[in-house]
């Protein structure tokens, strides 16, 4: 301003002061008044114009930093405005202590406290955080990146309840000072509904592998049973055959086939749906068995490899859940893919258990996503180990390109049994 002032002031005397040199140099020449008038007008006239210049230059510096200095108001107060309308619940805090600068209506409806008991307060005197690493964590990133997405947040509400809440945070500046603006959406009863049908799918799970027991467990006493006598009575009668016509002992003959086939239909059916090998060797003498087997059936090479030192055996809820997963992933490699080799692997380590199928097969039918729970990826039963393996706290991973899929489950071994 000071500055300012002193341009001003030198324009000034200079347009006073320089006419007046003007006509003393002119007098001292002996120049005519009309030269002497003429000199001074053209001296005028430029000082006259540059002080305008000045004028215009210090007029639109002053609107510029008016202007500049309104916008942040303005957006503060459109910010504001955005904030209070919002009926999502919002909240705003300090950078360095997360002391409550402000909320919103909804927010004060979610937890129930009126105003002055927020305001004021750092989220961790309202218990927004259980301890201030956790703090720590969320700032740290907001300091790295701008912003927090997705964290979760225990917060207790004034009626005694503790509510599970989703945020995102973003770093903002008010008023010269770092804030954190964050929103909130109430996902409590959204999770409580998610382990409710945690629940039911492993009630579901565990009905349908007792079923599938049970049913293996029927087929290898009675029906297997049931139809070896009857194959043992075909054989009497085609021992006392000679009266037959030919006609005749061809049909016996062909029914002993048929008897034969069937009986180790049955007992294959009965080994998929519960294989006894599982319960009483282990998960890798049962592997080897199957995958012995489902070379038989379907001529696709599986090699099948195991590392680690560990050789107690896991709990037999892990182990059938990994068994389950390579019938699974054989199955739509036989179904679903032209590749006719496969590779299994089993590794132990004393933290977990590790199980990866590989394919080779370059054009799949199936189109599939790689990692979800949706009824569409790879039929039904996919999805249903993605849920088994979840309720033992393991999880399970897809990748598949051109060159093939590899699936890969990973449980965590419990010590003393789950």
């Amino acid at each position: 301003m000071r500055s300012r002032r002193t341009v001003l002031l030198f324009v000034w005397l200079t347009v006073f002061l320089c006419p007046a040199r003007v006509l003393c140099a002119q007098g001292s020449t002996g120049k005519s008044i009309d030269e002497r008038n003429s000199g001074v007008l053209v001296v005028v006239s430029v000082i006259v114009v540059l002080e305008t210049l000045v004028i215009v230059a210090l007029l639109v510096d002053r609107s510029r930093k008016k202007r500049a200095a309104r916008e942040p108001n303005e957006s503060e107060e459109r910010f504001a405005k955005v904030f209070s309308a919002n009926p999502q619940p919002m909240l705003l805090t300090t950078l360095n202590e997360g002391r409550c600068i402000d909320v919103n209506e909804g927010f004060l409806q979610l937890t129930g406290y009126d105003r002055n008991e927020v305001i004021g307060k750092t989220k961790l005197e309202l218990g927004f955080f259980r301890n201030n690493a956790e703090r720590k964590a969320i700032v740290g990133e907001l300091l790295q990146t701008g912003s927090a997405r997705n964290y979760e947040l225990h917060c207790p509400v004034k009626s005694g309840e503790e509510r599970l809440l989703l945020c995102s945070a973003e770093l903002i500046e008010l008023e010269g000072q770092q804030c954190i603006v964050v929103a909130v959406i109430d996902i409590t009863e959204r999770k409580e509904t998610e382990h409710q049908l945690a629940q039911l799918s492993a009630r579901l799970l565990r009905t349908q592998d007792e079923e599938r027991r049970r049913i293996a467990r029927e087929l290898h006493d009675v029906t297997a049973q049931s139809i070896g006598l009857i194959m043992l009575n075909l054989a009497q009668v085609q021992n006392a055959a000679s009266t037959l016509d030919s006609r005749s002992r061809e049909k016996l003959t062909e029914s002993l086939a048929l008897g034969e086939q069937a009986l180790k239909d049955i007992r294959t059916l009965s080994y998929i749906l519960h294989p006894p090998l599982l319960d009483q060797a282990g998960l890798v003498t049962a592997l080897k068995w199957y995958v012995k087997g489902f070379h038989e059936r379907s001529g696709v090479q599986v090699e099948f490899t195991e590392s680690g030192g560990e050789t107690e055996r896991v709990s037999p809820e892990i182990e059938y859940a990994l068994f389950r997963v390579v019938q699974e992933c054989l199955t739509n490699i036989r179904r679903h893919t032209n590749s006719e080799t496969a590779e299994i692997n089993l590794t132990r380590t004393p933290e977990t258990i590790s199980l990866s199928v590989c394919d080779h097969g370059k054009d799949n039918k199936l189109q599939m996503p790689r990692n979800g729970d949706s009824a569409e990826f790879v039929g039904v039963g996919i999805p249903g180990m993605r849920h088994r393996l979840k309720q033992l706290g393991g999880e399970l991973l897809v990748d598949s390109n051109l060159n093939g899929t590899t699936i890969t489950a990973t449980v965590p071994v419990k010590r003393g049994g789950l």
